[in-house]
């Protein structure tokens, strides 16, 4: 049947990524950029953000994955790596050993809302299943420490976006407010407010945070559109950019 169909197509799926994993004796099984003896042994937030949304699914189906178990332990044990990683002034970088160490090289600021989204999605899945989760205070200050970092040195108020360094890739062409990175802010500021309304109690992560998602949403919304699509990418001067980096048109002044 096609449920069957289904579950084979998946662990061949999860047969793949289970090649990129690595057993670990404090976290259990740590999710790399490539298998182990690869170019890329390293923990990437990017990478582990998009398939961590992917267990969520899986995880969280009422089709009863067989895959399903697996998925959420992968989730469970990269959510308390990306709690652990978090720095002292709550931002994520690039990449990280398995033991946890910065291994960045380049500057990405979108890190930030991939961790946010990493831990925020084991916590609604976990809340879902219900799951015990422990240290669930130290999970809610993680997101709350990195919503102020991101807040402090990525937002630029005057356009209510976020600015990055290089985007999706490692070029000074990807400077600016990019269609990618706010996006991934939005999509990280929407999980928060979840996990504030069913798992924060005694309100750690702050309110000033979670009013804030309201409003970055018309911007995203409204600001990288020009015509019928989106936009790659606005500039200092407030000039959007599509995929080749020619001028597409200039923002109203008042925007």
């Amino acid at each position: 049947n096609e449920l069957a169909a289904l579950n084979e197509q998946l662990k061949h799926h999860m047969g793949i990524i289970m090649k990129c994993t690595l057993p670990s004796a404090k976290y259990g099984k740590l999710l790399l950029a490539t298998p182990p003896d690869s170019r890329y042994p390293y923990v990437y937030p990017r990478d582990t953000s998009c398939a961590v949304q992917l267990f969520r699914r899986l995880a969280g189906s009422h089709n009863n994955y067989e895959v399903a178990d697996q998925a959420f332990e992968i989730m469970k044990s990269m959510a308390a790596f990306m709690k652990d990683c978090l720095s002292t002034y709550g931002c994520w970088g690039q990449r990280y050993s398995t033991e946890g160490d910065d291994k960045s090289i380049y500057r990405q600021e979108d890190n930030v809302a991939h961790g946010i989204s990493i831990i925020c999605n084991y916590l609604l899945t976990a809340n879902y299943l219900k799951k015990d989760i422990e240290n669930l205070e130290d999970y809610l200050q993680s997101v709350n420490s990195a919503l102020h970092y991101s807040m402090k040195n990525s937002y630029t108020k005057e356009l209510n976006l976020f600015y990055s360094t290089t985007s999706v890739h490692e070029s000074s062409m990807e400077e600016g407010y990019t269609c990618w990175v706010n996006f991934s802010y939005l999509y990280a500021f929407s999980l928060a407010c979840e996990v504030a309304s069913q798992l924060d109690d005694n309100g750690t992560i702050s309110r000033d945070h979670l009013s804030f998602r309201k409003q970055f949403l018309y911007s995203v919304s409204e600001l990288f559109m020009s015509g019928n699509r989106y936009v790659r990418r606005i500039d200092r001067k407030s000039t959007r950019l599509n995929s080749s980096h020619m001028s597409e048109s200039r923002m109203p002044s008042s925007a």
